[in-house]
């Protein structure tokens, strides 16, 4: 999605966010085999907790997405075939966007892949 997107907009807005996304995963790796903190006991799966991989992108993708739409993004004048987003919808599309990554971290500790702890630090 990010190839596509950078090739076909060559928007540096994108290009950040993918190399922000890249640098997360990277800190992600890091993090879980220094501090090496086990999944809760009821989970059955591999790898370590901490920090959520999961909280920890879709944080970093709705905060950035919302501080786009927020501050950098400017409407481009209307046209027949396109209808810009106004502040309002900007502002709706921006909590959208952090109620979804509220409700990401949220269904990490409710299906016990995470404790809060490691929910809060990804």
């Amino acid at each position: 999605m990010y190839a596509t997107l950078i090739w076909s907009t060559r928007e540096m807005e994108i290009l950040m966010m993918f190399g922000g996304q890249m640098a997360c995963e990277a800190l992600n790796f890091a993090l879980k085999r220094i501090l090496k903190e086990e999944r809760p006991k009821q989970m059955h799966g591999k790898g370590y907790g901490m920090p959520s991989s999961h909280a920890q992108f879709v944080a970093f993708f709705s905060l950035s997405l919302t501080l786009f739409l927020l501050f950098r993004h400017v409407p481009k004048k209307p046209t027949p075939s396109h209808t810009p987003l106004t502040m309002v919808s900007r502002v709706l599309l921006s909590g959208l966007a952090l109620a979804s990554a509220g409700l990401v971290a949220w269904s990490r500790i409710y299906l016990n892949y995470h404790t809060e702890k490691q929910v809060m630090v990804g």
